[in-house]
Parts: structure tokens; sequence; C-alpha cells
């Protein structure tokens, strides 16, 4: 009884932790493709949605003058590590022969 009881007190306040967060980082996405929107050149516009969560979150603290310039280095990243997992065939990225 007590351990059913633990649990469900638990699972709400779990939830009740973990949805603000996943609401700010809702929050930060939209803002950093607002932002790249505004100061990117507009027939860039199609590839700021290929950017990933991890990515626009990491683009939040970067100047407004370089944030178009890292936005393309991420995205030129992300397209070589795609390009290395097709041409392996097996959806794992190329290690260059070291094991990790």
């Amino acid at each position: 009884m007590v351990r059913v009881l633990s649990v469900a007190v638990f699972v709400p306040f779990f939830k009740l932790r973990t949805y603000p967060l996943k609401v700010q980082d809702r929050v930060i996405r939209l803002e950093e493709r607002l932002r790249l929107q505004a100061l990117a050149p507009a027939a860039w516009h199609a590839q700021i949605y290929r950017l990933t969560e991890d990515q626009l979150i990491g683009l939040r603290f970067a100047a407004d003058d370089e944030v178009v310039e890292l936005a393309k280095q991420a995205l030129e990243a992300t397209s070589a590590a795609s390009r290395s997992r097709n041409a392996s065939g097996t959806g794992a990225p190329i290690t260059g022969g070291f094991e990790a």
C-alpha cells in the first residue's frame, strides 16, 4: 500500500516538474527560429527548420551578428553527419576506423 501511494505521489510530481521545461524548450526554439528569420537572407529561411532542438538552444547565446554564420555551420555539420550515415549503409556514423 505504501509503495502504491509513493508512486501515486511521485508520478504527478515528476510530470509537474518536467512540463515547464518542455514549454521552455518550445519557447526557445520559437524565439530562435524567429530571430533567424529576421536576420538571415530570405532564400535561407527554408533551412532554418532543419536545425535540431539542441542546435537552436545552443544558438540562443550567440550574438545577432554571428548567429546566422553559426547556424550555417551547424547545418553543414548536420548534413555531413547525415551523409556519413547514409554512405555507411548502417545508419551509424562512420568512425574512421577508431572504436568508440
